[in-house]
This record gives C-alpha cells, sequence and structure tokens, in this order.
C-alpha cells in the first residue's frame, strides 16, 4: 500500500508542477547604441573558365573555333532600260536576229553578241537572256497592241 500511494504521489507531484511551473527571474539588461561601428565589405571575385571534359559523362568536347568569314557582297549595278521588241528570222540564214532596246535606242543582236556591256546568251520568239555585269536576266518579249 504504500508503494501504490507513493507512486500515485509522484504523479500527482509532476502534474501539479507542470501546471503552474516556477519560472526564473529575468534580469533586465540595459543595452547601450554603438555609436561607432564598422563594416567588413570583401568583394568576393570569381571568373568562370572554359571545361573541355564533360564532369558527367566523361566526354571531351571542343568548340569549333570561330572563324570571321567576311561575305563579300556584290555590288549589283542597275540594270539598263532594256526592253525585248521581237525576232527577225532570215530564211536563208540560220542564225537569228533579235531586236532589243537599250536605254530607248535599238540594236540588232546575233546570238554571243555583246553592246554597250550587254551580252545575248540565247534568245526565241517569246524571251531573251541577257548578261549585264556577271548578272542574268531574262526578259519577255515587249506585248504589241
Amino acid at each position: 500500500m504504500v508503494l501504490v500511494v507513493s507512486v500515485w504521489g509522484i504523479i500527482g507531484y509532476k502534474i501539479v508542477t507542470g501546471i503552474n511551473p516556477k519560472l526564473p527571474e529575468q534580469k533586465q539588461q540595459n543595452y547601450s547604441p554603438i555609436k561607432k561601428f564598422k563594416v567588413d565589405t570583401k568583394i568576393d571575385t570569381f571568373s568562370i573558365q572554359p571545361v573541355d571534359k564533360d564532369p558527367f559523362l566523361g566526354i571531351v568536347t571542343r568548340k569549333r573555333s570561330q572563324s570571321k568569314i567576311t561575305k563579300i557582297k556584290s555590288q549589283t549595278t542597275p540594270w539598263l532600260l532594256i526592253e525585248y521588241l521581237g525576232m527577225i528570222k532570215h530564211s536563208n540564214r540560220e542564225q537569228n536576229v533579235y531586236v532589243i532596246s537599250i536605254n530607248s535606242k535599238q540594236y540588232l543582236f546575233k546570238k554571243g553578241q555583246i553592246k554597250n556591256d550587254v551580252k545575248l546568251l540565247y534568245g526565241n520568239n517569246d524571251a531573251v537572256m541577257l548578261r549585264f555585269n556577271k548578272q542574268q536576266k531574262m526578259f519577255k518579249r515587249k506585248n504589241q497592241s
């Protein structure tokens, strides 16, 4: 019986002291502001280095060197005012003659001829192919009304 009463007494004491615990006395501290202080700020510097090897796969990768390729842009000169007026076919000749107007002046061209830096490459009744300053262009026959 003494044992049962002592166990219940200890349990009761723990419950009572848990509900009303004794708080330690707190001393009020006086803080004085610091007037002079120094902040130490150091700049953390780093640099990123190129990596030749993939750290996960172990594959060696090298970037291709970027060579500076300068493209030479051809200066395009404007074409002259050109019109294809038609074709003259001779019955006894194999070669045709083409009537082409360059800057409002009419010229007679045979295949391969050059006039005013314009060369006739080939042609037929509907169109001619001309070359001027290393550029080729097709001209259709001007409609005649």
